[in-house]
């Protein structure tokens, strides 16, 4: 089954939306994740046209009010499918804490919202594990913590191997698959500094080793082999594209994943 693919609009920025769709349309992406901060000046789901808005994103941070209900709110007015949350543990502050108030958050939210509604996802965290939901252990916890079909998890595997978590991703297909609602797909290469320099918009980070972003299909994690192993043990959603912002980049990975998943 060949999935469909979404382009993050994430990198290109509030005023980067009309070169993140061109290149969406020039690739063939069926659709965009968009942070919900995107689209506090768009009145309707008209302005992306022939490309809908699939997902809206919303970042959040321990200690911050996490206001799901009105990122809901947002999904619908575009007709988005999937409410991601990312984000994670703010320095200094207390894991076990966090992720009480987290799951009393998302609970709550759907509690008071309807089951045709959205979805609500995680993201795991990019960040050195445990963290808040950098490890797989983390991440599966909060997930079955909240205990509702309406919060899923959206795997995001580069960023388990940046959390120093890749020997997990050998449990993708029996503890993953059964509780995803969606996918971001990247690779990453070692940082170099010669690269960086020829190629700076390559997002470098540091959770414990330094990575460079890299196209899916090029570095780790081995997308060659866990691509058609989601699509062939149950895995039915769609998967986003990202960090990037350079067509060549992104034409890529999307040219990777329909050859990875035929």
């Amino acid at each position: 089954m060949m999935p469909e693919i979404y382009l993050s609009v994430n990198p290109f920025g509030a005023d980067g939306m009309d070169r993140a769709m061109k290149i969406a349309r020039d690739v063939g992406c069926a659709g965009l994740e968009i942070p919900t901060s995107f689209l506090s000046e768009i009145e309707s789901p008209d302005f992306f046209g022939d490309l809908p808005v699939h997902v809206v994103g919303i970042s959040w941070q321990s200690g911050q009010p996490l206001d799901v209900v009105g990122a809901i709110d947002v999904a619908k007015r575009f007709n988005a499918k999937i409410v991601n949350i990312y984000g994670g543990l703010r320095k200094g502050d207390d894991p076990s804490a966090a992720r009480d108030d987290f799951m009393k958050a998302v609970s709550s939210a759907i509690d008071n919202t309807s089951d045709d509604d959205p979805i609500i996802t995680l993201e795991n965290e990019l960040a050195k594990g445990p963290g808040f939901s950098a490890s797989f252990d983390a991440w599966l916890g909060l997930i079955r913590g909240v205990d509702s079909p309406r919060f899923r998890g959206t795997l995001d595997v580069a960023n388990f191997f940046s959390a120093g978590d890749d020997e997990s991703m050998s449990r993708i297909v029996d503890e993953a698959i059964p509780i995803m609602g969606h996918a971001h797909v990247k690779g990453l290469v070692p940082f170099d500094a010669e690269l960086h320099a020829r190629e700076p918009f390559r997002r470098r980070w540091n959770t414990g080793s330094e990575w460079l972003a890299a196209p899916a299909g090029e570095g780790v994690p081995d997308w060659e082999r866990i691509l058609p192993e989601l699509l062939t043990n149950g895995y039915t959603g769609a998967m986003t594209v990202e960090p990037f912002q350079e067509a060549e980049f992104i034409r890529r990975a999307v040219t990777f994943i329909r050859t990875a998943a035929s």
